[in-house]
């Protein structure tokens, strides 16, 4: 995924010159070649967060389109007031792509965890958000960001799905069992744990989604989220009005994580596994 934001950043710099990238100390080595060609389009502001993306504004008042840079924790938690106040309550138009979510920089300890980014980002005015699940949907997440008339937040991972998807919703299969919702880089998981069971399966990898002619409603969903539950299920909700329906959260707990080690050890320390879920798919099941 990183490797396709570099490379799709650089096409809308080499195609837009109203586009400007600026990144907090991250990527630098990546974008080397983009410091020469774009030297007034390019920055490297430095571990100054806030400060970034207010001057991601000041571009974005001028009639640019901002792409801002860094680690996840660092740019969603430590620049949240600016996001809030300077992209989502005036609207302005910007991209800001965070890295490392959730617990994907765990060998760096706590300090770059970031479970909490989608739902904190998703409580803005305004914003749109992209959770890709591969490279490809990495380049049209950027691609159609770029477009909007509106702030962005895109989501990368250190996972990636086996199974490439288009942006919205896609259905794969319709059973008259509950329904799966699965969010970004854990449909892998989500097709283990659901083997032989009577499901239908819908990703997802833009929010709010915009659920399509092809939703098959049912009472029974599990939303399946690789971060701290999001505003999903109150989407899911208000879509489904006045049917009533049973939703349930499978996702990262609100807990702080005792263990060290990959990412995968900490979602198995937290629960996070295919097998919980199934078990979780077992029960609605037998409702």
């Amino acid at each position: 995924m990183r490797k396709t934001f570099v490379a799709t950043t650089i096409e809308l710099l080499r195609a837009d010159p109203k586009t400007v990238l600026l990144i907090g100390d991250v990527g630098t080595y990546a974008f080397r070649d983009a410091f020469k060609e774009f030297p007034g389009r390019v920055f490297n502001v430095g571990i100054l967060e806030q400060a970034m993306v207010g001057m991601a504004a000041g571009w974005a008042l001028r009639g640019y389109i901002p792409i801002v840079h860094t680690i996840s924790a660092f740019l969603v938690e430590r620049a949240y007031e600016q996001l809030k106040i300077d992209f989502g309550y005036q609207r302005l138009k910007g991209i800001f792509i965070g890295q490392g979510g959730s617990h994907d920089y765990s060998g760096f300890g706590p300090t770059h965890h970031c479970p909490a980014d989608i739902s904190l980002i998703r409580n803005i005015p305004g914003f749109r958000v992209f959770v890709p699940g591969t490279a490809r949907e990495t380049a049209d997440s950027i691609r159609c960001a770029h477009k909007l008339e509106c702030p962005s937040y895109i989501r990368l991972s250190e996972r990636s799905n086996a199974i490439e998807h288009d942006l919205g919703v896609t259905n794969h299969t319709v059973f008259d069992g509950p329904s799966i919702i699965i969010v970004g880089p854990c449909f892998d998981m989500v097709l283990d744990a659901c083997a032989r069971l009577p499901v239908s399966l819908y990703y997802v990898n833009t929010l709010p989604p915009v659920f399509n002619r092809d939703f098959n409603p049912t009472t029974h969903y599990v939303i399946v989220e690789p971060y701290y539950a999001s505003r999903l299920g109150s989407d899911l909700s208000n879509f489904l009005w006045p049917c009533p329906v049973a939703v349930r959260n499978f996702s990262l707990p609100i807990k702080f994580p005792t263990c060290y080690g990959k990412p995968q050890d900490i979602d198995e320390s937290l629960g996070f596994t295919a097998e919980n879920l199934r078990n979780t798919i077992m029960q609605c099941l037998e409702q």
